[in-house]
């Protein structure tokens, strides 16, 4: 619950007309259309009118936070430690 409303707080905040652009809204629909209704790359690049290649590239969100939880907190060098 506190990650969606953290979400929906930046969400209100880059919604500001000042600081809203078109790849903002592709972003988030490409986001949203992979994770809550299934869609692969493909089909979400299909839908808002790119190649799975650049809506990889460009309209896929990445999340630094989410990175370090996978990586279970590793820094870099730990790592690459083995």
């Amino acid at each position: 619950m506190i990650k969606k409303q953290l979400e929906l707080k930046e969400l209100k905040e880059r919604l500001r007309p000042d600081r809203l652009e078109v790849k903002d809204l592709r972003t988030y629909f490409n986001h949203t259309l992979k994770s809550k209704f299934g869609f692969s790359s493909k089909e979400a690049g299909a839908y808002i009118g790119n190649s799975e290649e650049v809506n990889n590239l460009h309209y896929t969100p990445v999340s630094f936070s989410q990175i370090r939880a996978k990586m279970g907190l590793l820094s870099f060098n730990d790592g690459l430690k083995n």
